[in-house]
Parts: C-alpha cells; structure tokens; sequence
C-alpha cells in the first residue's frame, strides 16, 4: 500500500506546481525488489508481518480519507502501460486486494481437499 500513496503523491505533487505533462511513476516491480530486500519480510514471523500490515493500512487509509474528489481525475504516466488516473489506482488497490484473498482462499481449499474423503465427489465434474 505504501507504494499506491507514493504514487498518488507523486500525482498530486507534480499538478499541485502545475505540470503540463503527467508525472512519471517508478515501474512496480522495481519497487517490490526493493522493498522486498529491505523489509526482509521472510524473516519475519507472522504476528509481526501482521502488525506492519496493520499500521501501513491504517495511515494509508487515513491518506485516501484526505484525498480531494477533484484529486481523483489527476494523471501520472506509467513506464509500460501510460496514463493512470489516481481512481484507478484506487480501483486496483481494491482489485489487488480481492486477488490475495481469493489465493488464501484457493491455499486453505487445497489444504483440506485431501481431508474431505468421499465428499469430494461433490466438487468434482
């Protein structure tokens, strides 16, 4: 999350002194690599990954409350897919969301479906 507010300020910064053109944004996957080393997330267990979670969701929240209507139309530029619009990336940050919690889905259906003996025939076509 605390790459979207980058990006959201990047925006907001770039026509807050009146750009003419659409700020650029830093590619994602350069991004997580970075992050990913740095955090050392793996390292970490899970009560703790949890709480960091936690707090960058509760500021990150915060920051969209304050966020303007008229802020949402703003432009940056994206290094391979071009023009976002800051309420697309709201609607992403909603869209990724749902993904991680259709994978846990999919992760515990997995891990019960040898458990589920004769009942599988039930799901299976």
């Amino acid at each position: 999350m605390a790459i979207l507010v980058r990006r959201i300020n990047g925006i907001s910064s770039a026509a807050s002194k009146r750009c003419s053109t659409p700020t650029s944004l830093a590619s994602p996957s350069t991004i997580k690599t970075q992050v990913a080393r740095r955090r050392h997330d793996c390292e970490k267990n899970l009560e703790i990954l949890l709480e960091e979670f936690s707090a960058v969701r509760l500021e990150s929240v915060a920051f969209l409350r304050k966020l303007a209507q008229s802020e949402l139309g703003r432009v940056g530029v994206h290094p391979k897919i071009g023009y976002i619009r800051v309420v697309e990336l709201l609607h992403e940050w909603i869209y990724h969301d749902l993904n991680h919690i259709k994978q846990i889905s999919t992760n515990i259906q997995r891990f019960l479906w040898s458990d589920l003996g004769n009942i599988q025939r039930f799901y299976q076509q």
